[in-house]
């Protein structure tokens, strides 16, 4: 199957696990550290031009460690703390978080998180119910996920459809 690819407008900012195989490699990119918190993560790493905000980690709706759907960013970023995305709010650029991870939205928990993150960040966000690819992606570009079933919100929660997405790449800055 062939790959293909979103290219994000500049300036769009990657936020790599350290156990990625892949970096993202964007106008602006990060390996987090496993130690800071997901209010560090984003007031430290998220500047106010961004237009998009990859996160390139390990997704889970669920663990038996971990019974929480989370994305392995940091001490990880979960329902119980998704207001460390309010401060995107006030950004002027950022219009889409693209969560490469795998399975985040494959459960309710998952989706409701997602929708969560959308209504603190007041951006787009998208997510996979599947896994994601194990690829580099070129410069400045992020993976069409289209056969991991991704989940596309709008800001506010909306669960959106992918043909509506696609509509708005040019207002969203994406090729």
């Amino acid at each position: 199957m062939a790959r293909s690819f979103f290219k994000l407008a500049i300036p769009s900012i990657g936020l790599n696990a350290p156990n990625v195989t892949y970096r993202i490699n964007l106008s602006d990119n990060h390996t987090v550290p496993w130690s800071a918190d997901a209010f560090d993560i984003i007031t430290t790493y998220v500047k106010s031009t961004a237009r998009h905000l990859v996160f390139n980690c390990h997704g889970f709706a669920w663990r038996e460690s971990f019974p929480a759907p989370h994305l392995s960013l940091g001490t990880v970023f979960h329902p119980g703390n998704v207001a460390a995305f309010d401060p995107i709010q006030q950004m002027n650029g950022l219009f889409v978080i693209w969560l490469s991870a795998c399975n985040i939205a494959c459960s309710e928990a998952g989706r409701n998180f997602l929708q969560d993150i959308s209504r603190h960040a007041y951006a787009y966000v998208v997510g996979a119910a599947m896994p994601v690819g194990d690829i580099q992606c070129p410069k400045y570009c992020v993976e069409d996920w289209s056969g991991s079933m991704p989940v596309y919100i709008e800001p506010g929660g909306r669960l959106m459809a992918r043909s509506e997405f696609l509509q708005l790449k040019t207002f969203l800055g994406i090729t």
